[in-house]
């Protein structure tokens, strides 16, 4: 990922916004690696203008490092939080003003080919880009930077299509079955996966044990 639209948003914002007025930027980016690639490069002009503090924000980071988010930056400094879509219903953090939104997130999926799961890059949903927008100015004017044509937005799915209907049950079923749970077929799901993915699912189970049992 080409991290020099981050950092001319981060210089846009020193030149458009005085300092005076408090308000903090909230980027959202794929996942790990572009975070770490976006970080490294505004860092570098958070610490030549000093008007910046830098932070990660993704589900791997500890506990400790995470609670850095939620404190507020010194008078003259503005907090810029580099985030995968944790940050979009997870976590709120005050003070946000701005939101830059890359259009881009990593999702569970199953891959075919290998039979297995794996993250894969892909465009966000409408709902997933007005959930971000959101996020700026939640206790006053915000402003949301889209790094994506509108043509783009367009073309993006209405909703993000849930988890449980991207990838095999196997897993699933077998926790399900393991804690006790009333017959898979009829549990009430909130977005019920499709029949065809639980039969597929009990079928690769019995498969599995009775290659364990021979």
């Amino acid at each position: 990922m080409d991290p020099s639209p981050y950092v001319r948003l981060l210089q846009h914002i020193d030149v458009a916004y005085p300092v005076s007025e408090r308000g903090d930027l909230l980027v959202f980016l794929p996942g790990m690696a572009e975070i770490q690639a976006v970080m490294e490069a505004c860092k570098a002009y958070a610490e030549h203008t000093k008007r910046w503090i830098i932070l990660p924000l993704h589900s791997a980071l500890p506990a400790s490092s995470q609670e850095k988010i939620f404190h507020a930056p010194p008078d003259g400094v503005r907090k810029c939080v580099l985030a995968t879509n944790i940050a979009e219903t997870s976590v709120t953090i005050d003070g946000i003003r701005f939101v830059a939104d890359s259009g881009r997130v990593k999702e569970l999926t199953w891959d075919a080919l290998s039979r297995m799961r794996r993250l894969k890059e892909t465009a966000i949903s409408q709902a997933s880009a007005n959930q971000r927008k959101g996020r700026a100015g939640r206790t006053g004017p915000g402003v949301c930077f889209r790094l994506f044509q509108e043509e783009e937005y367009r073309q993006f799915q209405a909703f993000t299509t849930p988890e449980i209907r991207r990838v095999p049950l196997d897993i699933l079923v077998l926790q399900m079955m393991a804690m006790g749970l009333p017959d898979v077929k009829r549990f009430p799901f909130i977005e019920p996966p499709e029949m065809k993915s639980i039969d597929e699912a009990l079928q690769t189970l019995v498969v599995c044990i009775t290659f364990q049992l021979s």
